[in-house]
């Protein structure tokens, strides 16, 4: 089985999803789409549910049902609610979870290049809230924070490394490793004040009106952790017109920016362009398009092909 699954994998797991339906009677279902976690289907009646595919998608679902309902009544814009959930059921060992579909549609790249400063002020207001949330409350509730993160990540190092290895040429094989090694090293994120972050902050995971001047919503609560606030900006550098209104706006809300957020920033960027969770999905799954897929994008990203988007 590859990451993604095939037509009658769907086929089953609606089937499966129907017949654990709370109440016993499912209504109209459509595959609407899936991610490394989770596939979603939408329901005649406005609902979108998520089925937990593996591990990742259990860990989404239950960060995003035990914190969006807070969270809700604190943020500027809508955020998916859970109506119900199933933490397992017969085919569904991961379970599943239902929230009512946001309006709008997925932000763009087109979108985010072009972005206007309506939607820069939502997202930078967003931002400014989930940082502000008590990191003690966080911890609390069980939250991953920076000493997970960095374990995680050595992980994910050695995880690719045979593969890294086996698909790129020795020099840019040095270049990555050299790059790990600076990275994993690297005091400034050691040192970075701790908030509550999105971690994954996408144009995909934003909803937009249909001409893209507004901001209607954000999804993908699934892997919000205590870590440094630069974190959620580095999805940000898809886009400089994004990035800089969504910084300008997050430093007049009185967003903290200390002295290295920037360089922060830049090592978050390089660590998410780099496509290396996409690998070790893939990897996984023993996908061999998706290898070479991301291989392709570890190649094109700012540690093996700096560009504009390296260092503005």
């Amino acid at each position: 089985m590859g990451i993604w699954l095939d037509m009658p994998e769907r086929a089953r797991l609606l089937d499966t999803l129907i017949a654990a339906w709370p109440g016993g009677k499912a209504p109209g279902l459509r595959w609407l789409g899936e991610g490394f976690g989770s596939a979603a289907f939408e329901s005649d009646d406005g609902l979108v549910v998520l089925v937990a595919k593996n591990p990742i998608g259990a860990h989404s679902r239950r960060v995003t049902c035990a914190l969006t309902p807070e969270l809700a009544a604190m943020l500027p814009i809508a955020i998916p609610l859970p109506l119900w959930a199933v933490q397992s059921a017969p085919g569904l060992p991961f379970g599943a979870y239902a929230y009512n579909k946001l309006s709008g549609r997925n932000m763009n790249e087109r979108d985010a290049a072009k972005a206007p400063a309506a939607v820069a002020e939502k997202v930078a207001s967003f931002l400014f809230v989930m940082h502000g949330y008590p990191v003690t409350r966080a911890i609390e509730r069980g939250l991953p924070g920076f000493d997970e993160l960095r374990e995680d990540l050595a992980s994910l190092r050695a995880y690719t490394r045979a593969t890294v290895r086996q698909h790129l040429t020795p020099g840019e094989d040095a270049t990555v490793q050299a790059w790990w090694d600076s990275f994993l090293q690297d005091e400034a994120s050691e040192e970075a004040p701790r908030c509550l972050v999105h971690g994954d902050l996408w144009p995909q995971n934003m909803m937009v009106d249909e001409d893209g001047l507004d901001l209607l919503g954000v999804l993908d609560f699934g892997d919000v952790q205590v870590i440094d606030a630069a974190y959620d900006f580095a999805p940000l550098r898809l886009s400089q017109v994004l990035f800089n209104g969504v910084f300008d706006a997050y430093q007049r809300l009185g967003g903290v920016i200390d002295g290295a957020f920037h360089h922060r920033v830049q090592r978050w960027w390089e660590l998410r362009a780099g496509s290396w969770y996409s690998l070790r999905a893939a990897i996984r799954t023993d996908d061999a398009a998706e290898i070479e897929d991301a291989i392709e994008q570890l190649r094109r990203s700012p540690i093996l092909a700096p560009s504009r988007l390296d260092k503005w």
